[in-house]
């Protein structure tokens, strides 16, 4: 049943010598399209409430008082599409994960491109909403992407909307990001390297060597940029992230102090690598001219390693899998501290390191065994020596 169309008039006081009227039209149950003339012009957006239609058309007139209604027309033809373009050019390109957040846009423009030719105006709540669903669900012809990846494409969004606002000066422009759209994270990654140590039962080598295996390999052959062998061996004892690999110079290595500068790292702040001396080992065996980058860039690190994993037939094994393996050997290896471990990967905050407590849970019951004797016994104390029935003195006598 079609509802009916009526009418709301908004008449507006009269500024600056004249009178604007806009009318707020009901066209569906959460749907009102508020429409204003200013200059012979009619401007019209459709909103979830009367009461936001009604707020708009008091802030087109404000504009329109103020002198800034064309410079508000002109950013109002912005699309997202060519929004996500000059944000690439004037934010993007100045990060230092551009790289991966440049992939993440042109996914974007190429993916949803109905999305992208909306100008910012226009976009919604439920038109973020029905972005949401298509990225989960997928498509025929899109496969569906995690709850993660579509907070990142939010968070992107979001980013792009602050920008807009701040920067290019679309005042009146409101994010349609709501907290409400955001998914559900995923569990984090849990892949390691297999090791037979672990299983008895294996006699195949472990992923490790064959991984390591592969990386010498590929490190040997004439038109490697990249030592590959030595940076898997690096990081699998310092839990090094894959961007801040790539920036390690020769000039940033301290092998007195047993430490390698971290210039610029994924929380923007420089750190020290405090290095064991397996890692030091690996240092010291490298015999190319100790100049400019140690391992060589990111990029060039990521194509060699997804080179070698095909080659060693290693299945999801990814490269940041190596810094999860390296800080569950510290926990598993060593008797380092929460505080220590963090000091060698990097992390700011101890709850980040939380899901790595069950590494541990062999030693917390051993813990936990030892008190309970030294309180048994200390019990057994005040209670005083026991007879021959199991009852203390005090207990027989009586």
């Amino acid at each position: 049943m079609l509802l009916a169309i009526r009418y709301l008039p908004c008449v507006l006081e009269e500024r600056m010598g004249r009178r604007s009227t806009g009318t707020v039209e009901r066209r569906g149950k959460h749907q009102y399209r508020a429409r204003i003339i200013i200059g012979g012009e009619a401007v019209t957006q459709t909103f979830a409430s009367e009461r936001d239609a009604r707020r708009w058309i008091d802030g087109i007139v404000d504009l329109s008082d103020s002198g800034r209604f064309d410079t508000w027309k002109k950013g109002r033809s912005l699309t997202l599409g060519a929004a996500l373009s000059r944000y690439s050019a004037e934010v993007t390109a100045f990060k230092q994960n551009r790289i991966h957040e440049q992939g993440q846009i042109d996914r974007l423009l190429s993916e949803e491109t109905a999305l992208c030719e909306m100008p910012l105006w226009s976009i919604t709540v439920s038109t973020l909403q029905e972005f949401v669903m298509r990225r989960i669900d997928g498509t025929s012809t899109r496969p569906s992407v995690s709850g993660s990846t579509v907070n990142r494409d939010l968070a992107l969004i979001s980013h792009l909307y602050t920008v807009a606002i701040t920067r290019w000066g679309l005042d009146e422009l409101r994010t349609p990001v709501v907290r409400g759209l955001r998914c559900k994270e995923n569990q984090p990654r849990d892949r390691r390297l297999d090791n037979p140590a672990r299983n008895r039962s294996s006699v195949a080598p472990s992923e490790e060597q064959r991984l390591l295996e592969a990386a010498l390999e590929y490190s040997k052959g004439q038109n490697a940029k990249v030592d590959l062998y030595n940076a898997i061996r690096f990081t699998l004892r310092t839990a090094v992230r894959l961007g801040e690999l790539g920036r390690i110079e020769w000039r940033h290595v301290d092998l007195d102090r047993r430490v390698v500068l971290i210039p610029i790292t994924k929380n923007g702040a420089p750190r020290s690598i405090p290095l064991c001396p397996i890692a030091i080992e690996v240092l010291t065996g490298m015999t190319q001219t100790r100049e400019g980058l140690v391992f060589g860039n990111a990029e060039s690190i990521r194509t060699a390693w997804n080179r070698t994993v095909r080659r060693a037939e290693l299945q999801g094994l990814r490269f940041h899998d190596l810094r999860h393996e390296a800080i569950s050997r510290l926990y598993e290896e060593t008797d380092l501290s929460d505080m220590e471990i963090a000091a060698v990967s990097g992390h700011k905050t101890l709850s980040m390191l939380q899901r790595y407590s069950h590494l541990r849970a062999d030693r917390i019951a051993m813990k936990l065994a030892r008190t309970g004797e030294r309180t048994q016994r200390q019990n057994q104390h005040r209670a005083g020596p026991t007879t021959s029935n199991g009852l203390n003195e005090s207990e027989s006598s009586s």
